[in-house]
């Protein structure tokens, strides 16, 4: 969010906080702004909306307080569940992270950014997967505490929330789309293409449980 006060001119940032400090406790202001407001009677009152709900500033702008108490402001874009554990959970957010659910009232923040797909090995329920946007993705081996880049060799175009699977036969085999459709033997640490360019993006992947060497994809193009 930008404020200029001479009319033209330069404009100054006064996204006063960008990324997280604490875990999972914004800095300032959330990015990715959609609305903003000045209240009629007090210019100096400025309300504004974003991936991160509702924030207002009581001195133009200078710093910011959100005003989500009682709003439902995530969108979760993806939610794996443990396979004995019914109350835990791995969920990615549209812009506001992945969380983990144990339990407890409210979720854990786990990783930052953008949240897309979520894996839970259903062998090694410690080892999960998270997506963030393209190739990005990545993997924790100690429940969702530390988390390691796993993209490797992995190139090409893709959609914002690309998919990923695990093959349910052999949760140590993965795949992930984007023009391609990509192999991993062993927990994404490698990867190997499987298809060369396909028509449209891949948006959708699922693997035989009866028969692993067959793999179905779904495209932008309907193929």
């Amino acid at each position: 969010l930008w404020r200029n006060t001479t009319g033209g001119g330069t404009f100054n940032n006064i996204t006063d906080g960008q990324g997280f400090g604490p875990p999972g406790v914004p800095i300032g202001i959330h990015v990715d702004q959609h609305a903003f407001a000045f209240d009629p009677n007090n210019p100096d009152i400025v309300w504004a909306g974003n991936d991160g709900g509702v924030y207002r500033s009581l001195n133009g702008g200078n710093t910011w307080e959100h005003r989500n108490r009682d709003l439902q402001t995530l969108q979760y874009t993806a939610i794996a569940v443990h396979p004995t554990r019914e109350a835990v959970m791995l969920g990615g957010t549209q812009d506001n992270g992945t969380h983990r659910y144990a339990g407890h009232p409210a979720w854990k923040f786990m990783d930052g950014g953008d949240g897309g797909f979520a894996q839970i090995d259903p062998q090694t329920p410690t080892r999960m997967y998270h997506g963030q946007t393209n190739n990005t993705f990545y993997r924790s081996d100690d429940a969702g505490e530390t988390w390691d880049k796993k993209t490797g060799l992995i190139t090409g175009f893709g959609e914002f929330y690309p998919p990923f699977e695990l093959d349910p036969g052999d949760s140590n085999v993965c795949y992930f789309g984007n023009t391609n459709l990509w192999h991993s033997p062993n927990n994404a640490d490698g990867w190997d293409s499987v298809t060369t360019d396909l028509i449209g993006n891949i948006t959708a992947i699922a693997v035989d449980p009866s028969d692993s060497t067959k793999v179905y994809v779904g495209t932008t193009e309907g193929h």
